[in-house]
């Protein structure tokens, strides 16, 4: 059994499906594998191809794994389908391996968690065949079970596929574009505090866009204009701009992508407004990311944006036509660059 999910970039709404706003994001042609198949005893081995490494479990006949480490997600997949009343009686055996870039904002353990939940619902024969259902259950095995301050996009995304428009409050869900080229991913090779990040982050915005709703009750978000936002205290308006910009700046995204014919100009505009607020306000971009993108638009791309939890990691461009012209301008800064395509 072959098992494949995609890593993603978030187009709109970054830093969003946390404090509950909808968010656009794309699964791309990066992909974490795993491959294998039932063994005859209840022994799981996971062979980690890419690390060199090997790790394995006894399966009890019932009950739960223990975890013995952080992120303990192929014990957690198994956790969370167990919980859920999937029988899972035969051990496995699997090597994995990915080109998805690691701890750099493109959703490598999701991408892992997703894999790792439909290879089990196809070895075992469970048929979780909706793919929501399959982003779910990743969530849970990923952000849930360890207690971590993430949303549900990554999980989603990879698992559904496509550029997807995810409300999680109001469970409304649409695929936007199945396909889509003209994007550059790059790894700033910058290492980032994922974490850190999301934690103060996740405080500000929330705290920022309590007041705001308990100041203006009955108020649609997406018709707030900056300079009603004003009353919140110079530590939080930042974040409260970040909040609600982000917000009105994901709907006008949707309507955008929904088109048949995308004016390719605006979605360059928008990209380049969505990290101005991340730059500006969420204050997670760095210099080395402001030279890439430099780079990229004085070299012909129609926009692009910091991608993840910021402060390091990727980010992206969009420059149909461009890509490879561009990535040559881009050599000598110690990254990695990726043509990639929406799949």
């Amino acid at each position: 059994m072959l098992s494949k999910a995609p890593g993603r970039i978030c187009i709109f709404g970054e830093h969003q499906d946390y404090i509950g706003h909808p968010v656009i994001a794309g699964a791309i042609n990066l992909f974490f594998n795993i491959k294998g198949e039932l063994r005859d005893d209840n022994r799981v081995i996971i062979n980690k191809l890419d690390l060199e490494e090997r790790e394995e479990f006894i399966l009890p006949k019932e009950g739960l794994l223990n975890y013995e480490k952080e992120r303990d997600y192929f014990k957690s997949g198994i956790n969370i389908l167990r919980k859920k009343g999937y029988e899972i009686d035969r051990g496995v055996e699997v090597e994995v391996w990915s080109n998805i870039p690691i701890m750099a904002g493109t959703s490598s353990s999701s991408a892992l968690a997703v894999a790792w939940i439909r290879f089990l619902s196809d070895v075992y024969n469970l048929n979780i065949s909706d793919d929501y259902e399959i982003g779910e259950y990743a969530y849970l095995a990923e952000v849930e079970e360890f207690g971590e301050p993430g949303g549900k996009m990554d999980q989603y995304t990879s698992a559904v596929g496509g550029i997807v428009y995810l409300d999680f409050i109001k469970k409304e869900y649409e695929k936007l574009k199945k396909n889509m080229s003209g994007f550059v991913l790059v790894d700033s090779l910058t290492p980032k505090d994922t974490f850190g990040v999301l934690k103060r982050l996740k405080y500000g915005e929330t705290t920022a866009l309590k007041l705001i709703k308990e100041r203006y009750k009955n108020a649609d978000i997406a018709e707030l204009e900056e300079k009603e936002l004003y009353f919140l205290s110079s530590d939080l308006i930042k974040y409260g701009k970040a909040a609600v910009m982000n917000y009105q700046l994901t709907i006008k995204g949707r309507t955008l992508l929904k088109k048949d014919k995308i004016d390719e100009t605006l979605l360059g505009e928008y990209l380049n407004e969505e990290h101005e607020i991340l730059r500006d306000y969420l204050e997670i971009s760095t210099e080395k990311i402001e030279k890439i993108l430099d780079i990229a638009m004085k070299n012909g791309a129609l926009g692009g944006k910091i991608n993840g939890s910021g402060g390091g990691g990727t980010v992206f461009f969009y420059a149909p036509g461009k890509e490879e012209f561009i990535m040559d301008k881009l050599q000598g800064l110690n990254i990695k660059a990726f043509k990639i395509d929406i799949v």
